[in-house]
């Protein structure tokens, strides 16, 4: 759970003894998240000594990881988002303040009141529900709840509590619990409006896409899935047959729905002749409007292999071109390959996956095949190649695997990139067989950020690379 990883790190930064001005990092070691501080110099009386910046860069990206999993989830929920920056110009500028920032704001979310609320009520039934008796299972529920209530701001709590019932009905399918709860809420806060007089059946669920939306025309109001992947039974030990299941759409209207986006969309040339803009602004300060014109830049870069987006330095021709070393030491390119749902830390002014770009990939095999061709570049770089939709790791290129170092490195996060992207585009079952790869070859240090991003809820209708 997000929330609990928020809580153990706030946790560690009130044990630690160190200054607000002071480094922080977190260790690189296997196991759970450390934090560590130092300073400029080594205090060896005090026992201090300089945090490294691998270190720096591992908290920083845990913290970038948070902000955008807040915000993905909240997206997913249709809560209120929140911008929340990591104020430094680079990981090596990481400092406890900073640090402890980012934290508080990110517990002053409705997403964050979300996970706290649920998890408790969930957590408390699952302890409780062998013993078959639904009074005493309501009982310890709310015991849990008014505990997570007390810490928690009510006006984020009135907005998700409708929700959280509702999702902890849908998981649980316990009417008499449920309703006992509800109960419970209407008496603590009797302004709390739930939308009828029952919780709502899944059926007349809607869940949001897990794209960034700019336009209501593709969104698929049809779909229905159990939780996110902050939720408690998609569980990076479910099944993989558990996992496809979850992964269940109403393909055939999704279908119809984007081959009309997509009409609409052609009939106007999109991205063939993109906006000049003035002034590029970070992905987290664009209207839909200018996130449109960001597509269109994206399409054009991506069609022409020539044109640079608004913004950036490469076009896509050159990235072919990189060499290995180019792709380890360049830090803007790999956003512009996988666009993702969310703001990059690094590239903020990277084109962000829109609705508009994933009906345009789905629809378009030039893209597919532009597609195919980055990720087998960036497959190549890390040591491994793809058959399809299958994708093996070369034991003869280990020098190559920099995302299966003992300690932390930066491609281990662009392995989350590049797994979001493809689960958000419709390449599923490519994303599940590179998550499974890699973690298997990783053994028992199983990254958990990749095992998140393949629980990532896809478009309704499934790509293959077979089929380019």
């Amino acid at each position: 759970m997000i929330s609990t990883r928020v809580d153990d790190l706030t946790a560690q930064f009130k044990a630690l003894d160190c200054w607000g001005k002071e480094k922080v990092g977190a260790g690189v070691e296997d196991g759970p998240l450390k934090v560590t501080a130092g300073n400029e110099q080594n205090y060896i009386a005090w026992g201090r000594t300089v945090v490294r910046v691998e270190e720096q860069e591992k908290l920083y990206d845990e913290l970038e990881y948070l902000i955008n999993q807040m915000n993905r989830g909240a997206q997913r929920r249709g809560l209120a988002t929140r911008r929340i920056e990591i104020h430094c110009l680079n990981p090596a500028e990481l400092t406890r303040d900073v640090a402890e920032q980012v934290l508080t704001e990110i517990r002053d979310t409705p997403r964050y009141t979300y996970e706290r609320i649920y998890h408790g009520m969930n957590q408390a039934y699952m302890d409780h529900s062998h013993t078959g008796n639904s009074d005493k299972i309501g009982e310890e529920i709310w015991a849990a709840l008014e505990e997570a209530l007390e810490a928690l701001p009510e006006h984020h709590v009135k907005a998700v509590i409708p929700q959280v019932i509702s999702s902890f009905f849908e998981d649980h399918r316990d009417n008499k619990v449920s309703a006992m709860i509800m109960r419970r809420i209407r008496s603590r806060y009797p302004d709390v409006l739930f939308g009828g007089e029952s919780v709502r059946s899944e059926a007349n669920r809607q869940v949001p896409s897990p794209v960034k939306s700019t336009s209501s025309s593709s969104s698929d109001t049809g779909a229905t899935a159990g939780q996110d992947d902050f939720g408690p039974f998609v569980s990076s030990t479910s099944s993989d047959s558990q996992r496809e299941e979850l992964f269940g759409r109403r393909a055939e209207t999704a279908k119809t729905n984007s081959a009309r986006a997509y009409s609409d969309i052609s009939a106007i040339g999109y991205g063939l002749n993109p906006p000049t803009v003035i002034r590029v602004k970070n992905a987290v300060d664009r209207s839909k409007k200018e996130e449109l014109e960001m597509t269109q830049h994206w399409l054009a870069f991506s069609r022409t292999g020539k044109h640079k987006i608004a913004g950036q330095q490469h076009t896509l021709e050159g990235v072919r071109r990189f060499s290995h070393n180019q792709c380890e030491s360049a830090h803007d390119y790999i956003q512009l390959l996988f666009p993702n749902s969310q703001p990059s830390q690094y590239n903020r002014t990277a084109p962000l996956l829109t609705d508009q770009m994933v009906i345009e990939i789905q629809n378009d095999k030039k893209l597919q095949v532009e597609l195919q061709k980055s990720l087998d570049q960036i497959l190549d770089f890390w040591g491994m190649h793809r058959r399809g939709d299958q994708v093996f790791v070369d034991d003869s290129k280990s020098s190559r695997h920099k995302w299966n170092k003992p300690f932390y490195d930066h491609n281990e996060s662009r392995v989350s990139r590049v797994l979001y992207h493809l689960m958000e585009t419709g390449f599923v079952d490519c994303a599940l067989n590179m998550e499974r790869a890699m973690n298997r070859q990783r053994g028992r240090r199983k990254n958990t950020h990749w095992e998140t991003a393949v629980r990532t809820r896809p478009p309704a209708r499934r790509l293959s690379f077979n089929d380019i």
